[in-house]
C-alpha cells in the first residue's frame, strides 16, 4: 500500500493499494512477503509523479512498474508497466 502522509502533522493525504495482497505460499523467489511493493518508491517532484515497484499475484507472478500522481494517488496514464520479469526459480 502507498501512503502519503502530510509532513507537518502526520495526517494521511491519500492511500492507494495498487491490488489485492495475496499469500507468498508456492513462491519460489526470494523472502517477499506479503507480494506487493518490492522496493524503496521515488519521488519525481518535476512530474508530481511517484514510482514503484509492486510483485503481482496472477497466473503468473510478475512485476509491474507503477507511477501514481503524488496529489493525488491516482495511477498515472500509461501506467502501470509489465517488466516481463517473470518468477522462474
Amino acid at each position: 500500500m502507498s501512503i502519503a502522509l502530510d509532513p507537518d502533522d502526520g495526517s494521511i493525504i491519500w492511500q492507494r493499494k495498487p491490488r489485492p495482497r495475496r499469500s507468498r505460499q508456492g513462491l519460489p523467489c526470494g523472502n517477499i512477503s506479503p507480494l506487493g511493493i518490492t522496493g524503496t518508491p521515488v519521488v519525481d517532484l518535476a512530474s508530481r509523479s511517484l514510482f514503484l515497484d509492486a510483485m503481482i499475484d496472477g497466473a503468473t507472478k510478475k512485476h509491474f512498474v507503477y507511477s501514481l500522481n503524488v496529489d493525488t494517488g491516482v495511477t498515472n496514464p500509461n501506467w502501470p508497466v509489465d517488466t516481463e520479469r517473470e518468477c522462474s526459480l
